[in-house]
């Protein structure tokens, strides 16, 4: 089974999470509903998605955007998921954290900062 975190974000509500979390089977077909969230912080949804990963110990931990169109199914790493299940506030923190990132235009390259 895959337990998967399906979510949209609307950012003009400060990033903010729809969505739910729901039992897939090999087919990527949901079988069950777990939890459904409704514009809740996107710390507040990993958190939700940690306890089901930790109820759920067995399951392939996957995510989907499923307002960005053509978004697959995402398998999550497994360093990611085994935090979630056992450090779960270090990992929420590492997963929300706001990266910046800037290129250089003049080569097309990202710049290291």
């Amino acid at each position: 089974m895959k337990l998967a975190l399906l979510y949209s974000r609307n950012m003009r509500n400060g990033g903010n999470c729809t969505g739910c979390i729901v039992d897939m089977d090999d087919m990527e077909v949901p079988v069950r509903q777990l939890a459904v969230f409704t514009d809740v912080s996107f710390s507040a949804m990993l958190h939700l998605y940690a306890n089901q990963a930790k109820k759920h110990a067995d399951s392939t931990c996957v995510f989907q955007r499923t307002d960005k169109p053509g978004f697959p199914l995402t398998l999550w790493s497994a360093v990611d998921a085994d935090r979630l299940r056992n450090d779960t506030d270090a990992a929420v923190a590492d997963l929300s954290e706001i990266r910046n990132v800037t290129y250089d235009m003049r080569s097309n390259k990202e710049a290291k900062k």
